[in-house]
C-alpha cells in the first residue's frame, strides 16, 4: 500500500497557465481559485493514471512480511529516506544496509539486512517528483492543461443538452497513455 506522507507544495502549472491554455483573459480572477483546485484534481488524476509523481511530495510503501527486493512502482523517485521492519506488537526496525536504483521503472530497493523474527510487515518511505514547475516535461504540463479544460468546460456529470457530457478527448489519453509506466505484477 502507498501512502502519502507530505503532500506537494507546489503545482506543475500556474493559474496563469491554465488561464492562457483556456482563453481566458488574465485580468480575470474570479475563478482563479476554482481552476487552481483543478490543477490539483488534474495532477492527482494524472498521477494515478499513469504511476508517476509529478511534483515532489513522501509517500510510504508497505508490504506485508519481510522483504528483500522491493519494486516502488512509481516513479520518478528521488531518494530513500528509510527502510524499516515492523513486527507483530509494532515495533519498527530500521535496515542499515540497502541500496536502491532510482533511475530504472520501477525503482528497486535491495535490502541486505536479516529481518527481525516476527517480521509481519516492510515499510520504505521515499520521496518522488520534481522540486520546481519548470522540471515537469512538457509532455505531462500538457497533459494536466488538457484536464484542466476537460473539467472547466464540464463541471457537472449530467447535462440536459443534447451531445450530452463529452468523454475525455483523445489527445489527453494519448498524452497519459504515453506516459504511463508499466506496473509489474
Amino acid at each position: 500500500m502507498i501512502e502519502l506522507l507530505t503532500a506537494r507544495t507546489v503545482l506543475p502549472i500556474t493559474a496563469d497557465e491554465a488561464k492562457k491554455h483556456l482563453v481566458i483573459e488574465p485580468a480575470f480572477v474570479a475563478d482563479d481559485t476554482y481552476i487552481e483546485s483543478l490543477i490539483h484534481v488534474a495532477t492527482s488524476f494524472f498521477e494515478k493514471e499513469t504511476g508517476r509523481v509529478v511534483m515532489q511530495s513522501t509517500h510510504s510503501y508497505t508490504l506485508n512480511n519481510a522483504q528483500k527486493v522491493i519494486n516502488i512502482p512509481r516513479f520518478k523517485i528521488t531518494s530513500i529516506s528509510s527502510v524499516v521492519f515492523i513486527s507483530e506488537d509494532g515495533t519498527e526496525v530500521p535496515a542499515t544496509d540497502y541500496f536502491s536504483r532510482l533511475s530504472v521503472s520501477p525503482a528497486v530497493v535491495v535490502i541486505r539486512d536479516s529481518p527481525p523474527e516476527k517480521t509481519i510487515l516492510t515499510k520504505v518511505t521515499f520521496v518522488a517528483g520534481v522540486a520546481t514547475a519548470n522540471l515537469v516535461p512538457d509532455v505531462t504540463k500538457h497533459a494536466i492543461k488538457f484536464l484542466v479544460a476537460h473539467l472547466y468546460e464540464n463541471r457537472e456529470v449530467y447535462t440536459d443538452k443534447a451531445a450530452g457530457a463529452k468523454p475525455l478527448p483523445f489527445s489527453l489519453a494519448a498524452l497519459i497513455a504515453q506516459q504511463t509506466i508499466t506496473r509489474y505484477v
